[in-house]
């Protein structure tokens, strides 16, 4: 393809895609596009598979990959790929500027003059490279699916060649026309999320009272707190190791923002929350170390199954700015500073606009591409001015989560009411970002896709509508003595063995949910000593761990089965505890000194 279709002389990359037939008789082929911008379509295969499921009986599945990621002319910029986020800011900008200069200076036009590579990694573009990857094929009209930023490329193809589509799928979409530069419904959702959280989970709504606040009002809090005394120490790493970790309030509004798409967060943030209130910050600094080894991995991997380079050419070209792009670098760090100075307080409350601002660039560039290159000449937006989302009158899902803030409800239906009737907005309660593809909550999502294809109309399901609440933890004690004592359910436990048995179903508890952000099959405990997991992540082998600080338990569960663990106190006390397997509402019948107790983790 030509890297710059409004130049005869410009130089062509190549782009790649995957192409997987039909098992059986084929009646159309599936698009998709997956999120970022950065990651590669295909790289994602397996799990379009398998949210399609039996839609590939009669569907071929073909996947593109977006311009700059995968096998697209992939954008691989040292050293800005080899930042490890949460890199400070300015080592960032310095990466991005050399980064987009570098584009600037890779490919010639056939009269041996440089092409500005740093604008023409757009959306428009990708789109222009997938209908003609359509068109060779023959395989128009398709079904289109786009997840995340897939869903924002989806509604500028859907604008631009209504011709060549069937259906459209938006899920965990925001608006490619319109889009806030502010972002402040993140904050919005963010906010409202997680107290519904706290108030919907057992655990954490049992703790909840009027002198405690919501969820929102501790996290005001600790950011009074983080403010004037950040919190550091050793921490538990997601590579087993302990590693140094700073919590600050940078550190809090990324593991605020980054709970919309990672339900793990969720679940431990306001106990983490609670505890560093009440003087142990270590569980606070276990997220966060948790936070930048899981859900920020992909920011300094290869570039291959993400380009940071790709990201920020698509961001910084087609996304809105708190400044102009056009403006010299010292130009725009004045309009960025004048417009965070003048802005509502009340916006992004508890913090201030200058603290949610300092979020990490992935997530929103408010800052990112202060040093990207400034565009030469006329941009080709992804929706051109005036043009309708969809002038085919093709039939569109819109899938949303309703615990979702990075791409939020309330932008969702925005794009819903701006395509018109032929769009239908689905919510799936309880969910964080994306609700078909990775089913983080509900197999619905993927369900109502497969029926959406094959039908070409919206048919439920109800279900996403009850999707069961997010199981937060109960909380970290620090000692035996501070564990809640679990009820008892038969027999007559004295209470320190309940508080055993309640340290013994915590441990066990966390060690499962920990296994998924783990990189290897070793994970240190919270306190000390460590978790072994085998077969699978169904066996985990508890040595010596420390829940609490006074107390180890040591043992061997299986998640299905159960098992025995024995927790031994630092003054010489020890019980012997036998667990049920892994239970989803995270409440366990523990039995302990011939008795049964009924646990929360």
């Amino acid at each position: 393809m030509p890297l710059d279709r409004s130049d005869r002389g410009s130089a062509e990359i190549r782009v790649g895609f995957a192409w997987l037939p039909a098992t059986g008789r084929s009646v159309g082929a599936v698009l998709t596009q997956e999120g970022g911008p950065g990651y590669p379509a295909t790289g994602t295969a397996a799990g379009f598979v398998s949210m399609l499921g039996p839609v590939l009986d009669d569907h071929d599945l073909l996947l593109v990959d977006a311009r700059g990621t995968g096998r697209s002319a992939v954008i691989d910029c040292r050293p800005l790929q080899d930042l490890a986020p949460p890199a400070a800011r300015p080592a960032l900008l310095a990466a991005a500027g050399r980064c987009g200069d570098r584009l600037d200076h890779t490919w010639r036009r056939s009269d041996g003059t440089w092409q500005h590579g740093s604008q023409l990694f757009t959306t428009a573009a990708t789109v222009e490279d997938t209908a003609a990857v359509v068109r060779r094929l023959g395989t128009e009209p398709v079904d289109l699916y786009g997840d995340s930023y897939g869903s924002y490329f989806a509604q500028s193809f859907m604008s631009r060649h209504p011709e060549l589509l069937r259906t459209v799928t938006l899920d965990s979409t925001y608006e490619t026309v319109g889009l806030d530069p502010w972002y402040r419904t993140s904050a919005v959702v963010a906010h409202r999320a997680l107290d519904l959280a706290c108030q919907r989970s057992a655990a954490c709504a049992a703790v909840q009272t009027p002198a405690s606040g919501t969820s929102w009002d501790r996290i005001g809090r600790l950011v009074q707190r983080l403010r004037a005394h950040p919190v550091s120490g050793l921490a538990p790493a997601t590579d087993g190791t302990r590693r140094p970790v700073t919590v600050d309030v940078r550190a809090l509004v990324n593991m605020v923002n980054d709970a919309g798409y990672d339900a793990e967060v969720y679940r431990q943030l306001d106990p983490a929350v609670r505890a560093a209130l009440a003087g142990d910050p270590l569980p606070l600094m276990r997220l966060y170390a948790q936070d930048i080894g899981y859900d920020y991995g992909d920011y300094d991997g290869p570039a291959r199954s993400y380009s940071d380079a790709a990201y920020l050419a698509v961001a910084c070209t087609d996304y809105p700015q708190l400044f102009d792009m056009r403006a010299a670098t010292a130009t725009r760090r004045a309009q960025l500073a004048s417009a965070v100075a003048g802005a509502d307080p009340s916006w992004f409350a508890p913090f201030t606009a200058s603290e949610w601002t300092s979020m990490l660039d992935y997530t929103e560039t408010y800052a990112g591409c202060l040093t990207w290159p400034a565009p030469v000449g006329a941009l080709d937006p992804p929706v051109r001015a005036g043009a309708p989302l969809d002038p085919g009158h093709v039939p569109v899902l819109v899938l949303t989560g309703e615990f979702d803030s990075l791409t939020p409800d309330l932008g969702a239906r925005h794009v819903a009411r701006q395509i018109g009737s032929t769009a239908t907005v689905l919510e799936a309660a309880n969910n964080p970002h994306l609700v078909a593809l990775e089913d983080a909550q509900t197999t619905c999502g993927a369900a109502a896709v497969r029926t959406f294809i094959a039908s070409h109309r919206v048919v439920g399901p109800r279900c996403l509508a009850s999707v069961a609440p997010l199981v937060l933890r109960a909380g970290f004690p620090t000692t035996l003595g501070q564990a809640s004592p679990g009820v008892v359910a038969a027999g007559s436990p004295s209470a320190a063995a309940r508080r055993a048995a309640s340290v013994a179903w915590g441990a066990v508890l966390d060690a499962a949910y920990r296994y998924a952000v783990v990189a290897g099959r070793t994970d240190a405990g919270l306190r000390g000593g460590q978790v072994v997991v085998g077969d699978g992540g169904r066996v985990v082998r508890l040595e010596h761990l420390r829940w609490v600080g006074d107390a180890t338990v040591t043992g061997m569960v299986d998640l299905t089965t159960g098992g025995t663990v024995t927790v031994r106190a630092d003054d010489g006390q020890a019980w012997a505890i036998r667990l049920p397997g892994l239970t989803v509402d995270g409440i366990g019948l523990v039995q302990v000194d011939r008795a049964t107790v009924r646990t929360a983790g």
